[in-house]
């Protein structure tokens, strides 16, 4: 099950970024197919493999929780965010506004 969860997320990263298995295995140092069988969830790999893979691709490994969990990076999530920040309707660019607003004043933020 975790397996099936970290291939998924791995997968999902990489097509976010528009990567082939091939592309995402050459910047991570990895062969394609290991990206392949990672992210249908049919091998077990080392801890470094993973983030090396997870690097590559903006997500962060936190192998400290009970369970290891994938998550995008902030920095990641970011650049995903400015990339379709552009094409938002002013509607919903105002909303996003306010939300920004609400969470500075709940966070501290500036």
């Amino acid at each position: 099950m975790l397996r099936d969860d970290l291939g998924r997320r791995i997968r999902d990263a990489r097509l976010a970024l528009g990567l082939t298995q091939r592309e995402a295995a050459e910047r991570s140092g990895v062969s394609y197919q290991l990206i392949s069988q990672i992210e249908r969830g049919a091998v077990n790999t080392t801890v470094d493999t993973v983030a090396q893979i997870c690097e590559q691709l903006g997500l962060e490994v936190d192998v400290h929780a009970a369970q290891p969990t994938v998550s995008e990076s902030r920095r990641a999530l970011a650049e995903r965010f400015l990339a379709v920040l552009p094409a938002l309707p002013q509607e919903d660019l105002d909303v996003f506004v306010h939300e920004i607003a609400l969470w500075e004043r709940r966070y501290g933020a500036k």
